[in-house]
């Protein structure tokens, strides 16, 4: 079975980590955060500065790689190489190194960070029978929102449900720019990083950050506008959804992106709706979803404003906006709110989507 990022969090929890980890995947920021608490897990501060060495792929020769692998730690048990890049060297390179470091002393670990990695390799084989080669992949909605609660609470603080949804709704799934958006809210609420300030307790007696607190701080934020949009429409709120795509446009955020996210939104809608006729608890939904718990109550709740039809004519005119966005010579602003207009207007049943459009 393939090793994945709670594996090596395992390994750090447990101090037994592997001798070499091959860490590579498009989401930088869990990538470079393992590798981190790695070298944090087995080296003294007061001695990083001498068992501690990073080197990028293609700035220097393997050789002086391999010669700080195979170097003894100063006046401390563990030294720790980490080789960026991995990637970028060619196959022979790769299995080179790897043949280098299999001889390497106990008291060295070896992290090589890579933007890609073909697992079937000889080297990467050979690197996952001497420790672990982990993706770090892009995050689904449920597990970013799930990322960010663990996250907040290692800092003693407690991030409200509705403050993590908002923050994924709004930035997105990267994990980079959710602990950024995080970071605001917790400065805008006056909360260190370890947790002090003046901020209110929440459960458990952590410091707590609220909506409120997320939503001042980030609100400068063009995503926010997309987050207040696609709800309005899912309340089938015609003026607070107008309003909303006006400032994302004064923001200058690109029409055809407020198009995908007003899509997704009713995506969802429909799914959640459809999942629900057939039986589906809020585990099953949450689960095809990938989505949590409380958003899926969000969905189910804005679904009861819609009935099938409605979500059908919808994929229609969405799919019209979009022509209309690329070929037509109306403004932008015009087709989206002509758009908006109709999704939540309610209709009487029997009138076609085409003859308001």
């Amino acid at each position: 079975m393939a090793a994945g990022p709670g594996d090596v969090a395992g390994d750090i929890r447990s101090g037994r980590l592997k001798p070499v980890y091959l860490l590579y995947g498009e989401e930088e920021y869990l990538r470079d955060e393992a590798a981190r608490r790695m070298a944090d897990a087995c080296l003294d501060p007061d001695m990083r500065d001498f068992n501690y060495t990073v080197f990028r792929a293609g700035e220097v020769d393997l050789a002086s790689v391999a010669a700080a692998v195979m170097s003894p730690p100063a006046f401390a048990e563990r030294r720790v190489v980490v080789l960026r890049g991995f990637d970028e060297l060619s196959a022979d390179e790769q299995r080179a190194f790897v043949g280098a470091i299999q001889r390497m002393p106990r008291t060295s670990l070896v992290i090589l960070i890579a933007a890609t990695a073909d697992e079937r390799t000889s080297a990467c084989r050979a690197i996952a029978e001497m420790g672990r080669v982990v993706r770090y992949r892009r995050l689904y909605e449920n597990e970013a929102a799930a990322w960010l609660a663990r996250h907040a609470r290692e800092r003693g603080i407690d991030l409200r449900p509705e403050a993590r949804e908002y923050l994924v709704r709004t930035l997105g799934t990267s994990a980079a720019r959710l602990a950024e958006g995080f970071e605001k809210a917790c400065n805008y609420a006056g909360i260190g990083a370890g947790g002090t300030g003046p901020a209110d307790s929440g459960a458990g007696g952590r410091h707590k950050v609220t909506l409120d607190d997320v939503m001042a701080a980030s609100a400068s934020e063009p995503a926010l506008g997309i987050f207040d949009l696609v709800d309005a429409i899912g309340q089938r709120d015609t003026a607070k959804a107008v309003a909303a795509a006006r400032r994302l446009l004064s923001f200058g955020e690109v029409p055809v992106r407020i198009l995908a996210m007003i899509a997704r939104q009713v995506r969802l809608i429909l799914q959640t709706k459809a999942l629900e006729a057939e039986g589906a608890t809020l585990k099953k939904i949450a689960a095809a979803t990938r989505l949590q718990d409380f958003m899926v109550r969000k969905y189910l709740a804005q679904a009861k404003n819609f009935d099938t039809e409605d979500l059908e004519d919808a994929f229609i005119a969405l799919a019209r906006a979009d022509v209309d966005l690329k070929t037509s010579a109306a403004p932008e602003g015009v087709v989206l709110e002509k758009l908006i207009v109709h999704l939540c207007t309610y209709r009487a049943r029997g009138v076609s989507t085409s003859s308001l459009l």
